[in-house]
């Protein structure tokens, strides 16, 4: 099996993900701030703006982000037509900016309708235009991606967002602005950043629609938009149903658990960027089928060691650095980051959706995900709250991964490694459930303790249960003798 595709994967999602990873860490050491000087219900009025937002940014997207990969990849290099395809794709995002106007200038009946409340009207519109500078902001993004800059992409990223959480960090502590104080940031940012990314990546690149590369990209684009929209409805009913259940206190405890989860949904943004590249570039290379599904292997283990050290040390964290107020949310942490790595089961799983170009399958994969997460959420949010909210988020979430699985597979059978998969759940669940059982005498002992069981207790156990293969314990031999030569 040639593994040197899933090391150009990883080493554009390394690169990809420096940049955010970076920017997250800060953003994870201000969370004393965030709680100290926002909320629970600041924080419930912040996921609603994007929750809406994110349905205007569906709607007017028309599927155009993913097929301009599909069509860019799809002409030679040097070929006209990939600048074609960019300048479409820069045409079609200049027409969003109609819609996404008169989203704004209808801030107010929609902040009545949708969050029962007028006054929250500006609110909306700033998330609104955050929403269309991030869809204007892609377009440059997808010709840095495209042409595998990921340096540039990563270092463009790390100040962007640094940037932002400082304009948040002024707005919010400075002058105390609490919700509308993060919103204005963000949209403040969002203006400086994406005028400097178009001089900076697109001088001499003008919006010119091609009628036949235009008619090609929404045909690939146009089938995944109810597909789209069912899954906003299945990743933020959750939302919803708090907001009408249980109030937006509620909303912003689940959120602050959320936000656990989005440190590993990090990793998986920054593999879904490098991951049509591999994908589609891979596409004729002989014994493919086995590198995607060694592929999924590597991210199972990356992903799941992300995640079990997150449950493992969110006692502490809440601890020292969470307001007793939200302390609530952390039952939560496990089940968003369960749902994360669902997630990611997903989007490595759809192989034969995407390269037999059957995107329109989504549509019945999110439909079953969305009617998953409204009944489970109409059953359990009424009783149970949050912790409702976050079940039936991972049954939505388990449904989507199983069926696009089980599509791509009749689609283009690709034979996942079963066997190691199950080990891998096996042992971190087990590691995550030792941490908490275990009679801990004191903080330094439980810290100590549970860094040992991350290091050394999960390789053993995987060594033990015989995780690995013949030919990867032979690679890491390899590389231990050649570093201890280089030391001699």
């Amino acid at each position: 099996m040639k593994l040197s595709r899933i090391k150009d994967l990883t080493k554009d999602a390394a690169v990809y993900g420096f940049g955010s990873v970076a920017v997250k860490v800060v953003g994870f050491l201000l969370i004393p701030v965030y709680t100290h000087y926002l909320s629970p219900a600041d924080y419930g009025v912040l996921a609603l703006i994007t929750m809406y937002s994110s349905l205007v940014a569906t709607v007017i997207g028309l599927g155009q982000h993913q097929a301009v990969f599909r069509y860019y990849f799809k002409y030679d290099e040097g070929d006209p037509r990939r600048r074609g395809v960019i300048r479409t794709f820069l045409a079609l995002a200049a027409a969003m900016a109609v819609p996404c106007g008169l989203a704004a200038l209808a801030a107010r009946p929609l902040s009545r309708s949708l969050l029962d409340d007028a006054a929250l009207a500006p609110l909306l519109a700033m998330g609104v235009g955050i929403t269309y500078l991030d869809l204007v902001e892609k377009v440059p993004l997808v010709l840095i991606r495209a042409q595998r800059l990921a340096v540039r992409f990563a270092t463009y990223t790390l100040i962007r967002t640094t940037t932002t959480i400082c304009f948040v960090l002024f707005f919010v502590v400075a002058i105390h602005k609490k919700a509308e104080g993060v919103l204005s940031g963000q949209l403040l940012s969002g203006v400086l950043f994406t005028a400097l990314l178009y001089v900076w990546m697109m001088r001499g690149v003008t919006p010119r629609y091609d009628r036949e590369i235009g008619k090609q990209m929404l045909a690939f684009g146009l089938p995944l938009l109810p597909g789209l929209l069912l899954y906003f409805v299945f990743q933020n009913a959750s939302r919803w149903f708090l907001q009408r259940y249980q109030g937006a206190d509620a909303v912003g405890l689940f959120a602050l658990a959320v936000q656990f989860g989005s440190i590993l949904l990090l990793m998986n943004t920054a593999i879904q960027t490098a991951w049509p590249m591999f994908l589609y570039g891979a596409e004729k290379d002989e014994g493919v089928k086995g590198v995607y599904a060694r592929a999924l292997t590597y991210y199972l283990v990356v992903a799941g060691y992300v995640a079990t050290g997150i449950v493992v040390f969110v006692p502490e964290v809440y601890r020292f650095m969470v307001e007793a107020r939200f302390h609530p949310s952390m039952p939560v942490i496990p089940y968003t980051l369960l749902a994360v790595v669902l997630l990611g089961l997903h989007q490595f799983g759809g192989v034969g959706i995407n390269l037999k170009e059957k995107t329109s399958w989504y549509v019945l994969v999110t439909g079953s995900s969305a009617a998953t997460a409204v009944v489970l959420n109409f059953a359990l949010v009424p009783r149970y709250s949050i912790m409702g909210a976050a079940l039936a988020t991972v049954f939505a979430y388990a449904v989507q991964a199983g069926m696009s699985l089980m599509i791509s597979h009749r689609l283009y059978p690709v034979r996942y490694e079963v066997r190691r998969i199950l080990t891998l759940a096996a042992v971190f669940c087990g590691v995550a459930w030792l941490t908490r059982v275990v009679p801990w005498p004191n903080l330094a002992a439980a810290l100590a303790g549970k860094a040992v069981l991350l290091a050394a207790g999960i390789p053993l156990l995987l060594w033990l249960l015989r995780f690995q293969t013949e030919d990867e314990w032979r690679r890491v031999v390899q590389l231990l003798r050649r570093r201890r030569a280089a030391t001699a």
